[in-house]
């Protein structure tokens, strides 16, 4: 569901009555073994927040002061807390004032390095954790702080504040790229003035920033760092000025008060809102006047394009203030809240609450509150159909439906459309879909000034695939199981829809079509990786299903290949098991002769058939709990050789593994074989547990004949299987080593 501020869908609402004053979801107070202060809040990806500000540590008194970062989840329940040494440092007096997430997941804080003899415009990059990166101070001069940094859309950083050169105070910036180096930097400001930037907005064009400028003033900069223009709004000198913030109007929102001092002689007075366009000019300005002195530290926009300013009002002590105004400037809320002394900070996160952060009163305790929105939009709580995305067929009717509920109990607005054009305002509705293609459908709930939507993906077509069978999509089959596949397709009645299903062995990269009825049966006798692609198509528009299914078993693979054999009396076979995991303990290998067990334990046997008969050779492989068997049946004949069957070829037609010469051997054996065509060869040694030892060939061999010796001085004395594979023929053959 989509929340947002209702504008172009009904009419734009300017929010004019007076808002109840809304309640805390929670407030929470960090740190405060000495004294301690959060300048800056900012809303974390995740949900949460961070804070930055400084902690009082241990040390000489006056206690030092580092900067704090503190790191909380949406509940406001620590996840870290860093403060830093700044450059070997251990009793300077150091502040962050400014934090920001990067694009990186690292965070950015903007500050003061302060020796005490004199400060510097501090930058530093930490990580996700709070783990320092890198830090670096800049502009040089005998006094200087950074106030406000972000992160630019081209990836860099701006950096702004103030330094001091010569006796006197310029506003200044710095672009730096992810690293830290400078890549420009420039003063502003007018000689013999104190003038100070507090915060960046980017823009079109360029950057506003505002802050001190005699007065309440801005600047926008290109992004080179030069001024396009420069404004100062009022003769008096502002206690504090923050901007940055866009205007729903087009400009920028700045809030502050005017520079009085109260009875501890701090700077303090009304607070007020100024709107400026894009340009620079004036547009409005709110004055909000208290019998109390107020002090305006942070301004931001909120959901419906009003602003909170937020700072303190002192009444004998201080006390954290918030203003709430509508887009206009006029009020709808404000609050005074104890135990906050003051909140530098506020925002509002991604689900309309509003945060503030500062300290507690006497500056003991960091301190963050989530205010619970103070207007929340209708929520949508159930709907049909309850697939968000849906394939129908051609000529079809759907019906749709919203319900909503609203906190406020206003009365609720209804509005259906598909694209630009709108087909009912009332909650439920009926559509018919005559034409073919994909459709967007929004149903949208308002109260006026917010609302909720929800959107549909109809594909309307001449056909789809409307289920499958099996639903598991990743399948693992145990070896020689039959598996039933089917696709269910619905399709308009004149449409006629062609099947095809096709089978991939992933090892060995080949296709078979298997199947063009809507169902199919496969029996899995080797243990592979396939793919199954079900496709139904009608009128050049295909869909498909796809299937990916893991044969399992503890044989690999088994010699020979076929397993109905003929031969002829007195004939010698050999059979051959490889198991799928060949270094497992806990192999064991069972054959039997026509149900006889034979007394033999090993991957590979040699068997004699002196006599006519059809005879069962099974084998029966054993890794731990995983079981599986081979039977093979062989049809012994009696020999009929005639003078016809001397007809034949010089050179054989099918790849031949002749005897390997000497066997058995002693420390090496040739091994030749002969392929009649350009072939994919393999030849491998195997050892009496099934287990690859060695690979002599693994490639594309010419047709002919080809020799090579296995070196086997580094293997131990035994029986060995040689396998062939070319194509898809195999051969193989039993080699001897001895001492």
């Amino acid at each position: 569901m989509k929340h947002f501020i209702l504008n172009i869908f009904f009419f734009c609402l300017l929010v004019s009555v007076v808002f109840a004053q809304p309640d805390n979801l929670w407030m929470r107070t960090y740190g405060g073994d000495f004294q301690d202060i959060f300048f800056d809040v900012y809303n974390v990806v995740d949900g949460g927040y961070i804070m930055t500000g400084f902690t009082e540590v241990a040390g000489e008194r006056p206690q030092p002061r580092k900067v704090w970062l503190q790191r909380v989840d949406r509940e406001g329940n620590p996840i870290w807390d860093q403060s830093y040494i700044l450059f070997d440092d251990p009793i300077s007096h150091d502040y962050g004032r400014s934090v920001i997430e990067t694009d990186q997941g690292n965070f950015l804080v903007g500050g003061e390095y302060n020796n005490r003899e004199f400060s510097q415009f501090l930058v530093k990059l930490v990580s996700e954790n709070g783990d320092p990166i890198w830090e670096f101070v800049y502009g040089g001069g005998d006094r200087g702080a950074c106030r406000a940094v972000i992160e630019t859309k081209g990836g860099e950083f701006l950096c702004a504040g103030q330094i001091r050169r010569d006796d006197d105070n310029q506003a200044y910036a710095v672009m730096i790229n992810g690293e830290g180096a400078v890549i420009w930097e420039n003063d502003y400001g007018i000689q013999g003035r104190s003038d100070l930037f507090r915060s960046i907005r980017e823009t079109q064009g360029g950057y506003v920033l505002g802050g001190h400028a005699g007065g309440a003033g801005a600047w926008k900069i290109d992004a080179d760092g030069e001024v396009i223009w420069g404004e100062t709004y009022f003769d008096e000198q502002w206690g504090s000025t923050v901007t940055g913030v866009s205007s729903r109007l087009g400009g920028f929102a700045m809030g502050g008060n005017l520079s009085v001092r109260d009875i501890n002689g701090r700077p303090a007075g009304d607070m007020r809102l100024v709107l400026i366009n894009a340009d620079g000019f004036q547009d409005l300005v709110e004055i909000y006047p208290m019998e109390a002195i107020q002090g305006c530290d942070c301004i931001a926009r909120v959901w419906d394009s009003g602003f909170m300013l937020s700072g303190f009002t002192y009444n004998g002590a201080d006390i954290g203030f918030v203003i709430r105004t509508n887009q206009a400037g006029e009020v709808l809320w404000m609050r005074a809240d104890r135990p906050a002394g003051r909140y530098w900070s506020c925002i509002e996160d991604a689900e309309n609450y509003l945060l503030v952060a500062g300290t507690t009163g006497g500056q003991a305790q960091g301190i963050l509150a989530k205010i619970i929105p103070d207007r929340t939009p209708p929520e949508i709580v159930d709907w049909e159909p309850e697939n968000l995305e849906l394939n129908i067929l051609q000529s079809d009717s759907v019906y749709f439906r919203i319900e909503a509920v609203d906190l406020q109990e206003d009365s609720l607005r209804y509005r259906w459309q598909i694209r630009d054009e709108v087909l009912s305002n009332q909650p439920e509705t009926i559509i018919p879909f005559d034409e073919l293609g994909d459709f967007i459908v929004t149903g949208l709930v308002s109260d006026g000034v917010l609302a909720d939507s929800l959107r549909w993906m109809v594909h309307v077509r001449e056909f789809f695939i409307n289920g499958y069978e099996p639903e598991n999509l990743e399948m693992n089959v145990r070896r020689n199981r039959i598996v039933d596949f089917l696709i269910d397709v619905q399709s308009v009645e004149e449409v006629e829809v062609a099947y095809e299903w096709i089978l991939r062995d992933i090892r060995a990269e080949a296709d078979s079509i298997v199947s063009e009825e809507e169902t199919v049966s496969l029996h899995f006798i080797y243990p592979r990786v396939y793919r199954l692609r079900g496709i139904a198509g009608a009128n050049g528009d295909f869909e498909e299903v796809s299937w990916n299914i893991h044969v399992i078993s503890s044989i690999w693979e088994w010699l020979p290949l076929e397993l109905e054999l003929s031969t002829y009396v007195d004939s010698t076979l050999e059979f051959s098991v490889i198991p799928f995991n060949p270094d497992s303990d806990s192999l064991e290998y069972i054959w039997l002769l026509d149900n006889e067990q034979l007394d033999i334990d090993t991957s590979f046997i040699e068997l004699s058939f002196p006599e006519i008969n059809q005879y069962e050779v099974t084998s029966v492989v054993r890794d731990g709990i995983e079981v599986d068997t081979i039977l093979w049946t062989v049809d012994v004949q009696e020999w009929s050789f005639t003078a016809d069957d001397a007809d034949f070829a010089d050179f054989p037609s099918t790849p031949v593994l002749y005897p390997a010469s000497p066997n058995p051997f002693n420390s090496s054996v040739k091994l030749s074989l002969y392929s009649p065509k350009v072939n994919h060869v393999s030849l491998s040694i195997f050892d009496i547990k099934g287990r690859e030892v060695s690979q002599l060939i693994d490639g594309n061999v010419g047709a002919g004949s080809l020799s090579l010796i296995w070196d086997a001085s580094n293997y131990p004395a035994g029986v060995y299987l040689v396998r062939m594979s070319a194509g898809s023929e195999f051969r193989f053959l039993k080699i001897v080593q001895v001492l």
